[in-house]
């Protein structure tokens, strides 16, 4: 008699589910069909109860059908919004940004529980310069070295475009040429369509200008075993020729690196 009950609370499942509701991704039961005994289900639950995911990624769920010696342990998984999550025997696939819930009923007694999905893409939100200003000189080259944050973003795609000017061109990797004197601007994008830029300013000059002097400063004071940074400040302002060395004048003071650490 039991197992006549099962099977047909197992039928009047399955033709609630094909009948709308939720948005089913999974109707195969999954679980033992025969438990450790004969006892009734009394309920289930889901671990873990809520999720974080990023596009793309899964995540196993395991439901917990109470008591440990029911006869029958089969659920069936369903899932709320397959835009956001699908699921097949417990395994959620993120699919898409948006919340979700998870669910697995037992086939015998009808019982629920759930996991809160929660889909997000993690975007660009800042794109960082060494510098936001050059000068070259005709045929001199500049390399651009973005920074994205967070350092995490599912899409780190950057782009490069002059967008004022014609004083230079820049390839796909971001390497800027100066070819006409003048100014030109040059935009970083990051491409995962959420707008995240940043530019750098560019003026070119038909001869090097060299330094007449320059001075030299530390944001910070240098206390032993920590690292400083030092930053050169040029005269004149538009010195595009900065090729320099850095020495110590005693090694068992302080030790310093040629990009002035």
């Amino acid at each position: 008699m039991r197992r006549f009950l099962s099977a047909l609370s197992a039928f009047s499942l399955l033709a609630l589910a094909s009948c709308g509701g939720q948005a089913e991704t999974d109707n195969k039961p999954d679980g033992p069909h025969n438990g450790d005994g004969d006892a009734e289900v009394t309920g289930v639950s889901v671990l873990p109860e809520r999720v974080e995911l990023s596009i793309g990624k899964t995540v196993q769920l395991e439901a917990i059908v109470s008591p440990d010696d029911a006869a029958n342990k089969v659920v069936i998984w369903t899932t709320s919004d397959d835009k956001v999550a699908t699921v097949k025997q417990g395994l959620v696939t993120a699919t898409g940004d948006g919340e979700a819930d998870v669910t697995a009923t037992t086939v015998d007694g009808n019982f629920k529980a759930s996991c809160h999905v929660v889909v997000s893409t993690i975007y660009v939100t800042e794109i960082k310069l060494t510098e936001n200003s050059a000068t070259l000189v005709i045929g001199e080259e500049y390399q651009i070295n973005p920074t994205i944050e967070p350092d995490n973003a599912e899409n780190a795609a950057i782009g490069y475009s002059v967008v004022s000017g014609d004083a230079v061109t820049v390839s796909d990797a971001g390497l800027v040429k100066a070819v006409k004197v003048g100014s030109a601007k040059v935009r970083v994008t990051a491409l995962d369509g959420k707008g995240a830029k940043a530019e750098v300013a560019f003026t070119v000059q038909k001869e090097p200008i060299y330094a007449t002097s320059f001075t030299l400063t530390c944001e910070e004071e240098a206390q032993v075993g920590k690292t400083v940074t030092g930053k050169i400040n040029w005269n004149p302002s538009g010195t595009n020729q900065k090729e320099f060395t850095v020495t110590s004048s005693n090694t068992s003071v302080a030790t310093v690196s040629g990009s002035g650490d």
